[in-house]
């Protein structure tokens, strides 16, 4: 699963300029101006002015009705090119230029070397499976890794709309909008792993929003317009990528609490380098909203009377990610003088866990009136 080592005449990866563009005095030529692959197309169509007729026992004349259709399609195919610092190959090895310390007794470890039966065999899997090989140009940094990873993304969105005469003085419409945006997250929808396929996330994006309008003309001075408004918008995303448990060479570690509800392993953060582990899945979010409103015209003389209100009930459903469900581990060099030895040894400065992913269920209710009167000196100002 690791990347193999730079080689300075060719490409690191696809859609990346050359390793030499980054050598000491390097010709910075076409080569060098890295231009991610783009390819986005837009679809739409629209079908309108769809007529028929009511027969006249519901009303006196004909009766026409308008109809009105929109669609639209997005495909975006995209790349984003993350880089990090993971450990060189000498140091997955146990071997360092600096001197650490065994914590056991407090001395050096020969040639700094931590010897192979000392290594944790979870953090020997983690190393091999979640942790590549740095890929960059040696001058960038010898720990450094750069990759190319997709971020596709697509969107729909169907808007159909109605408005109907129930007589001269009585109408009626009503719209309904549904979009729905779907994506993939290589490094995770919030934590951004450097290393695609670890934490990689598809997200569902649906929105809702129906909207209905009746306007009556009780007499020549006075109005009435009543109105149901509902919008929904959610967020569902779920854990793809290979950081869980049920396929993981780590199978020593065990959490305090049963619950994990993503399956995923425990978080990973390691000073100075990238985070190899951390899953925010599975993630719901839900915001379902219900507004009635009336709004009252009335006409008598030079004033003009307003009127209205409005009742609103909405809500919130959200869990908290299960950002430490699976449990998270910090090392930071508390016990060997450096942050990955520790790591190597299994030996973390804090480890915190969540018994349980948490779902908030909020709810609101709102009320609102207003009430106006325009006056003018003259009912007919320019007369």
């Amino acid at each position: 699963m690791c990347c193999k080592p730079a080689i300075l005449s060719k490409p690191l990866l696809r859609g990346l300029s050359p390793a030499d563009c980054f050598a000491p005095n390097a010709v910075i030529d076409d080569r060098c101006k890295f231009k991610g692959p783009l390819r986005y197309n837009n679809f739409h169509g629209t079908t309108s002015a769809a007529r028929f007729f009511i027969p006249n026992g519901l009303r006196s004349g004909p009766r026409q009705d308008l109809f009105f259709f929109s669609q639209e399609f997005r495909r975006s195919r995209a790349v984003s090119v993350p880089s990090g610092l993971y450990p060189t190959a000498t140091e997955r090895l146990g071997i360092f230029t600096t001197t650490i310390k065994d914590p056991a007794t407090g001395l050096p470890f020969p040639n700094n070397r931590i010897p192979a039966n000392m290594i944790d065999p979870n953090a020997r899997a983690i190393v091999d499976t979640f942790m590549p090989l740095p890929s960059s140009s040696p001058t960038e940094g010898p720990q450094n890794f750069r990759t190319v990873a997709s971020s596709p993304s697509d969107f729909r969105r169907e808007l159909p709309r109605v408005d109907h005469s129930f007589s001269d003085n009585q109408k009626i419409w009503g719209r309904y909008i549904h979009g729905t945006t779907s994506s993939v997250e290589p490094g995770g929808l919030f934590n951004n792993l450097v290393f695609p396929g670890v934490a990689t996330t598809e997200t569902t994006s649906p929105a809702d929003n129906v909207v209905v309008r009746l306007t009556s003309v009780i007499s020549p001075t006075l109005l009435n317009e009543v109105g149901y408004d509902y919008a929904r918008n959610a967020i569902t995303s779920v854990l793809t990528g290979n950081a869980l448990r049920a396929i993981s060479p780590t199978s020593t570690y065990r959490r305090s609490s049963p619950e994990v509800r993503s399956g995923g392993l425990p978080a990973i953060a390691i000073t100075n380098l990238s985070n190899p582990l951390g899953v925010l899945a599975p993630f719901q979010n839900d915001n379902p909203s219900h507004t009635i409103s009336d709004n009252i015209t009335w006409s008598r003389g030079v004033h003009t009377f307003r009127a209205g209100g409005l009742f609103s009930f909405e809500a919130k459903n959200e869990n908290s990610q299960g950002a430490s469900t699976p449990g998270s581990f910090s090392f930071q060099g508390t016990f060997t003088g450096n942050a990955f030895a520790d790591f190597l040894l299994g030996r973390a400065r804090t480890y915190t866990e969540d018994q349980t992913d948490v779902t908030v269920h909020e709810r609101f209710k709102t009320f609102e009136w207003y009430a106006q009167d325009t006056w003018k000196l003259r009912r007919n100002p320019h007369g």
